[in-house]
């Protein structure tokens, strides 16, 4: 059972999380009010067109409050049948990432490619290299994630416990 003292904090925290958000919505709502639609959002590229992308999108649409906006994804070079992901339109292809990113003043890049790809994983992540963006690595491992799954680290090292 919860201690009085503990629902009240537990109450404080609520009310202040949703101050919290109430305030960067105002701050959004008066960006947008300056001319810019997207002001207090990152502008974010996600790589990939397979399974790990689409849950990567779902994931990123199901937390509004974390100011992600998807400008759109790319897709393995020759691969340029599909023409989005989850209604996120591909806007080109891994080998003209460096164009993309300026033309979309882009952010941050999630790099969210299937196993198969690791080839393309290598290059894009060469090509980041001199990029003035955040770069984050979903990697491929849905298929042997449970639910009891946790991420620890050991000296920097990410291990995951399955």
């Amino acid at each position: 059972m919860m201690k009085s003292q503990d629902k009240e904090h537990l109450y404080s925290l609520t009310n202040e999380y949703r101050s919290l958000q109430y305030d960067l919505r105002n701050i959004q709502i008066l960006a947008e009010g300056l001319g810019d639609p997207h002001a207090g959002f990152r502008s974010v590229l996600i790589a990939g067109t397979g399974r790990v992308a689409e849950e990567t999108i779902d994931r990123i649409r199901a937390h509004p409050e974390a100011g992600l906006r998807i400008v759109g994804a790319l897709a393995d070079t020759g691969s340029s049948f599909q023409k989005a992901v989850r209604g996120v339109p591909i806007v080109g292809e891994y080998g003209n990432l460096k164009e993309v990113v300026e033309k979309h003043r882009v952010n941050q890049v999630v790099l969210a490619v299937d196993r198969v790809e690791t080839a393309a994983l290598e290059k894009l992540l060469r090509d980041l290299d001199d990029e003035m963006v955040s770069v984050k690595l979903v990697p491929d491992l849905l298929h042997v994630v449970t639910l009891r799954s946790s991420v620890e680290e050991l000296d920097g090292l990410p291990i995951i416990n399955l």
